[in-house]
């Protein structure tokens, strides 16, 4: 038994020990069932979500990202598109996206602009192979534009599962 849980350590050591070097290309994604509330006055709603997303490594540990968000809501399919970075730091990282969002409510077309912080973890499933979980929070801001009007006060708590894989420098 004691046997078992020193490999075990040792085994959860090794793997949170890695880094990934510059020119690294990141291809993944996550899927997700969330609740969203587009203004205090609304009722949440369930909403199903792919995120396909792209990264490459400008810098030890530092990935620029390029993100895709595919949402239907109630049989419409919106688009949106988003750039970021992440900073990874052993199995956990921390980034910042900014997303412009192609919607449709009912017979318009709204366009809108959101702030995307986010955090995660990467459970190792197989070499260069990772399950991600990660926890964002996308905050609405300016006014909606297209056939929209207001001032976008959106707010959405986002948990999402998904693969990320790393491909080492395919550039050198």
């Amino acid at each position: 038994m004691k046997k078992g849980i020193l490999i075990l350590v040792s085994l959860l050591f090794v793997v949170a020990a890695f880094a990934f070097d510059q020119g690294t290309i990141n291809l993944g994604g996550t899927v997700a069932y969330e609740s969203v509330k587009a203004n205090s006055d609304a009722d949440a709603i369930t909403v199903f979500t792919v995120n396909p997303i792209v990264g490459y490594f400008v810098m030890d540990n530092i990935s620029a990202d390029l993100n895709l968000a595919l949402v239907s809501y109630d049989g419409d399919l919106d688009f949106g598109i988003g750039i970021g970075a992440r900073y990874f730091y052993n199995n956990f990282y921390g980034g910042l996206e900014f997303d412009y969002v192609s919607e449709t409510w009912g017979d318009d077309t709204v366009s809108s602009m959101y702030l995307v912080p986010k955090l995660g973890y990467m459970m190792p499933l197989a070499e260069n192979v990772f399950v991600d979980m990660g926890l964002k929070y996308k905050m609405g801001f300016g006014d909606y534009g297209g056939d929209g009007s207001g001032s976008n006060e959106y707010s959405q708590v986002h948990f999402g599962v998904g693969l990320q894989v790393f491909l080492a420098d395919l550039f050198n």
